[in-house]
């Protein structure tokens, strides 16, 4: 193949770009009436996210003198989201909230939905990255003040769950997710 060819197919690809996503975040019980528009506060506030890795332990076994492989139960899910604060740490103080009130809530009354999705460009759909509704927040970071430099703030929170959706999956961490995925993802790839 010619080198011309390779840079043709290059500039044609539809290459998936870093900077193209949105965050929605919901938490029902933690209000956001001192927002002006919470979705679009979140929207302008978030500056990265780390999707999860899917990892799962490996499982290895000598059985009949013949050694079989495969995995464990996947690991639970672990991402972040990094924000720029606003208003004296107003964004952060929501999450706060949430923390807070995870320690005394149940887990069905206290849990966010979190979903990640590429932005709607022109001639394509949103594509779902992850998505979730089943999150606890495990961590938010600290910030610094600095006397020496003039900075917007930046925090991190992090995130947990056991379930996740995207484009290919629906719930995987459920309890039914094995059969759905066996019969519409695995049988429409033949």
């Amino acid at each position: 193949m010619a080198v011309s060819d390779i840079v043709k197919k290059i500039s044609n690809t539809n290459w998936f770009l870093t900077d193209n996503f949105e965050v929605t975040i919901n938490n029902n019980t933690v209000k956001t009436g001192h927002f002006e528009n919470f979705a679009d506060d979140v929207r302008k506030s978030v500056v990265s996210v780390t999707l999860p890795e899917l990892t799962a332990n490996e499982n290895d076994q000598v059985i009949g003198g013949e050694r079989r492989i495969g995995v464990q139960l996947f690991e639970a899910f672990r991402f972040s989201v990094k924000f720029r604060d606003f208003n004296g740490g107003q964004l952060r103080q929501f999450f706060e909230a949430i923390w807070v009130k995870q320690q005394y809530e149940y887990f069905d009354d206290i849990r966010s939905s979190v979903t990640i999705t590429t932005s709607a460009g022109t001639g394509q759909n949103a594509t779902i990255l992850f998505a979730s509704q089943d999150c606890l927040i495990t961590g938010i970071s600290a910030f610094s003040l600095d006397n020496n430099s003039t900075a917007i703030a930046e925090f991190d929170v992090s995130f947990y769950t056991n379930k996740f959706s995207d484009d290919l999956v629906s719930g995987f961490g459920s309890e039914k997710v094995s059969s759905i995925f066996n019969q519409e993802v695995i049988g429409t790839r033949s």
